[in-house]
């Protein structure tokens, strides 16, 4: 299991690996009925490669590893931005997770310029600008047809 040909077969294990890292939801038939994902193949491939470096003789070891450097040569950059990103992700997620539970403002953003009702008297409510008026008089959609345009004086 450890002789010679065992280099071309880390190196084909090792791009087994570059394969599951691209393409970790592809789905491969096991006996042609169950279906396995594999990223769940590239983890047994992962403990093979662990346990050669554990108990094979000096050159399967030695296979073992320049096959797993191959792989974070081409890959290594790649799983290091993506280690130092996951955790600020996770901290984004976070916060945005807690700004929708909580409301973020204090006051209300729209008030009728007639009777002064903001969208926290009425959520289902709409407030629209005249077309006619000058200015930024806004009105709820009650009194946005029956109140007295507003023009500038000059």
């Amino acid at each position: 299991m450890f002789g010679g040909g065992s280099t071309a077969l880390y190196l084909n294990l090792s791009l087994f690996l570059a394969f599951a890292y691209i393409y970790p939801d592809y789905e491969i038939l096991l006996f042609f009925i169950i279906p396995v994902k594999v990223k769940y193949l590239a983890w047994l491939n992962w403990a093979f490669i662990v346990f050669t470096v554990l108990t094979a003789p000096v050159a399967a070891k030695a296979a073992a590893i320049v096959s797993v450097a191959n792989y974070f040569l081409f890959f290594g950059t790649d799983i290091i931005l993506t280690v130092k990103n996951r955790g600020s992700t996770y901290q984004r997620r976070r916060a945005f997770g807690r700004s929708i539970n909580t409301p973020a403002r204090a006051g209300a953003i729209h008030k009728c310029t007639v009777c002064g009702m903001t969208e926290d008297d009425d959520i289902t409510m709409e407030f629209r600008y005249c077309a006619t008026c000058e200015g930024d008089y806004e009105y709820c959609m009650n009194h946005l047809k029956v109140h007295e345009h507003v023009k500038k004086e000059k």
